[in-house]
């Protein structure tokens, strides 16, 4: 079972279950745990599985307490902990399922057997798992509970306010409220995604959104389509709020929007900042920032993207506006308020600068398209006077750089290349020259003594803003020596325990990676978690 969770369900497992792959990004398969199958939780047990990040430091001395001198270990993505699985004794698992009983003797039991609850929910009529699969006649067709996978939960908390504790079902693409009426459940509240398409996901999380000392139930639910080349994933939070004898969604809040062309070799992302203020009781008011920009994607616009930046040239970057949205909570649900504009949309053509000279020497980056229709990208080497230095490296021409700079102190500028470049770069004979599953900046440092270069730094990281900040060179900890910055990933895993069915949890975010001169080249000293803006 989790840590500080009561306790999770037994598995069965059926005949004719779609295997889906298991996603474990950046990091070895999780052991899947095994499961005990009874269940006695105290009638006051009271769980909290909100998630909560690690701020950025901003100063010396948060940066110090990250960055050792002895470290010596590759990157890996950092997160804030979070409950993990206690393992127990698996039970045999047989080929029969329970028997289910009449559904008023099983909502009369105060804490049900997972055997029964699995039988009761596998015996519901598909109507009775919510709207949001019979909003959608393809996915009512396809959609039917399995049964429970390894990562769910029976989680028993007072959620309406009445001081009983009542029971939530927590599994993937799946969550339940159980309100307890004093000698008897309810019928459950449902809500439930088919299990469509790429990597679909969900995540649930008790907190008080409205500010009155009764948790919310926050369900996180990751969705994707798309087609040859293109996927595009969805990250979307359902508030579901309870009352005495009753729940609802009381906000459908989208978080991030991103759109992944391997085709054009570029992406679109519209990601947001949600903060919640709950300074005067009953009035809680939720803001949203949202940020975003399009570069290299055919499809701009596949329905949630409505801006007439869409009419620009793929190649251009496209940032668009800006805003903010605004909830107030009114007793019954989250109501909008506004949206403002806080920056306009606009285009930027291109960022290039493909020649650089200092003392006689002259660089040049030269680039070919690799002549793909799908992975469309360019390959560039770098010249120095005419001769071929280092090897070639995906790129985007016109969003790639070349300079002189002095970056380690030494009096002589070192050859600074940062490119632009799609995922998974080939070159002209058809051959990855790269394996980075994301859209990415480059950082390539060589020193120069006049007929040699000595490469000190070819690091790569995802482009993660509208800046098309993927790598940067800053003095982050303010001791006068510049150090490079990188964005991991697109994705970071916050719960995780991948299983046959489905893939793990992860939300859209990042950590940055923080490498130092050590006098002979970048190395890597640190992973700072918690950078979630565009």
């Amino acid at each position: 079972m989790r840590a500080s969770r009561v306790k999770p369900f037994a598995i069965i497992c059926w005949a004719g279950i779609l295997i889906l792959a298991s996603c474990t990004p950046d990091n070895a398969s999780t052991p899947v745990p095994t499961i005990d199958t009874e269940v006695s939780p105290s009638p006051a047990a009271s769980i909290s599985l909100s998630h909560t990040p690690t701020p950025r430091p901003s100063d010396a001395a948060s940066l110090a307490e990250l960055i050792t001198p002895t470290a010596t270990n590759s990157p890996t993505p950092s997160e804030t902990p979070t409950p993990s699985p206690t393992v127990t004794s698996r039970p045999t698992v047989t080929p029969t399922a329970t028997p289910p009983m009449p559904a008023e003797e099983f909502l009369a039991i105060r804490y049900p057997q997972v055997e029964w609850m699995e039988a009761y929910l596998r015996n519901l009529p598909f109507e009775q798992f919510g709207r949001l699969v019979a909003a959608d006649r393809y996915a009512f067709d396809v959609f039917g509970y399995e049964g429970f996978s390894p990562e769910a939960d029976l989680i028993y908390q007072d959620v309406n306010g009445d001081a009983d504790a009542d029971l939530i079902v927590a599994d993937d693409l799946l969550v339940g409220v159980f309100l307890w009426s004093g000698n008897s459940y309810a019928p459950p509240y449902l809500i439930a995604f088919p299990k469509l398409k790429y990597q679909p996901g969900s995540h649930v999380e008790l907190a008080d959104w409205t500010n009155d000392g009764v948790p919310e139930i926050l369900f996180d639910y990751r969705g994707d389509t798309g087609g040859t080349g293109i996927v595009y994933t969805s990250w979307t939070r359902y508030i579901i709020r309870c009352l005495a004898d009753s729940c609802e969604v009381a906000l459908e809040l989208p978080l991030t929007y991103l759109t992944d062309d391997y085709n054009g070799g570029g992406m679109t992302l519209m990601n947001s900042a949600v903060s919640l203020d709950a300074s005067v009781p009953g009035q809680t008011l939720i803001e949203q920032v949202w940020e975003g920009f399009s570069i290299y994607n055919f499809d701009f616009s596949p329905g949630f993207y409505p801006y007439a930046l869409a009419d620009n040239p793929i190649e251009s970057l496209k940032v668009l506006s800006t805003t903010l949205d605004s909830y107030r909570w009114n007793g019954l649900q989250f109501q909008p308020l506004n949206s403002v504009v806080l920056s306009n949309a606009y285009v930027v053509d291109q960022d290039a600068q493909l020649e650089a000279a200092y003392n006689g020497d002259a660089a040049s980056v030269q680039y070919q398209h690799n002549g793909r229709g799908d992975a469309m990208n360019d390959v560039c080497q770098l010249y120095v006077n005419e001769m071929m230095v280092g090897l070639p490296f995906g790129c985007k021409r016109n969003f790639t750089q070349v300079s002189w700079q002095n970056l380690i102190g030494d009096e002589e500028p070192e050859l600074v290349i940062r490119a632009l470049s799609g995922k998974l770069p080939y070159d002209n004979d058809g051959n990855h020259m790269d394996d980075i599953q994301c859209m990415h900046q480059r950082q390539i440092i060589y020193q120069w003594d006049g007929e040699q270069a000595i490469e000190i730094a070819n690091i790569a990281g995802c482009v993660v803003r509208s800046n098309l900040f993927g790598v940067e060179l800053v003095d982050y900890d303010g001791d006068g020596h510049l150090e490079i910055l990188a964005a991991s990933s697109w994705t970071s895993n916050v719960d995780c325990v991948p299983t046959s069915r489905l893939p793990c949890w992860y939300h859209f975010g990042y950590t940055t990676q923080v490498y130092r001169w050590d006098g002979f080249g970048f190395t890597y000293v640190a992973e700072i978690p918690n950078n979630t803006l565009p």
